[in-house]
């Protein structure tokens, strides 16, 4: 969408990638914002849609800049797994607010949701336990909440929230220090539907599971390191 901004008389350009024939935009051209162009300035049109301050136009250009970004990390992430997974986060989590702050809010739900956040909270590790014990290795098992799943529903898959239990093995190295193996993760998946391509599964329970904290934000590994202090 062209905008002839009032005090220069400069034609910029607001645009939502996703959107080309501008059908986002045009929802709010009866804001105030979106000033209709006088007759008496054809000479300096340029075939702009309407009129708008520098002050509005950089307020509009920073909210479609956010959903630009905000559009191009839900691509990205819809590279690696399905489409209705994002959807079902998309509905469960994220509710429509003013429009300057629509994109910043998805950024900040997806990258809470994936752990990439530095004071992620948004999956729980809790319930961390020794099931097995020996000089150097450990199998550990915990639970992480609010993890989307596919659930068996007639006809298609849909996503619902579970608390999704797992382990790990541990081992303690001749330094002491901790080291887990993320290769030997398994997640119970009693209920889960596994009819579609689940390629995604592997990656999305790494995403998931080693960037969750506990509540009072300490990782994983630290989590299962308190655990083996205390029981030692």
């Amino acid at each position: 969408m062209k905008i002839l901004i009032s005090e220069t008389n400069e034609i910029k350009t607001l645009i939502i990638n996703d959107d080309p024939t501008d059908s986002i935009l045009n929802d709010f051209k009866d804001v105030d914002d979106f000033m209709i162009i006088d007759d008496g300035r054809d000479d300096y049109q340029g075939g702009a849609d309407f009129e708008m301050t520098q002050d509005n136009f950089t307020w509009w250009s920073d909210a479609c800049a956010a959903c630009n970004t905000a559009n191009d990390l839900l691509a990205s992430y819809a590279q690696k797994y399905p489409a209705n997974l994002l959807d079902a986060i998309l509905d469960k989590h994220y509710n429509i607010g003013p429009f300057n702050s629509d994109g910043t809010d998805k950024i900040e739900l997806v990258n809470k949701y994936f752990g990439n956040t530095p004071s992620n909270t948004y999956h729980e590790v809790k319930d961390i336990s020794l099931s097995n014990i020996d000089s150097s290795k450990l199998v550990m098992g915990f639970t992480v909440t609010d993890v989307m799943m596919p659930t068996a529903a007639v006809g298609s898959t849909r996503f619902v929230e579970i608390d999704l239990r797992a382990q790990i093995v541990v081992y303690r190295e001749s330094n002491r220090q901790l080291k887990i193996n993320r290769d030997s993760l398994v997640v119970n998946l009693d209920g889960v539907d596994r009819r579609d391509d689940t390629e995604w599964f592997a990656n999305y329970f790494n995403e998931i599971v080693f960037q969750a904290r506990t509540n009072e934000l300490i990782s994983l590994k630290e989590a299962c390191n308190d655990v083996i202090s205390k029981a030692a």
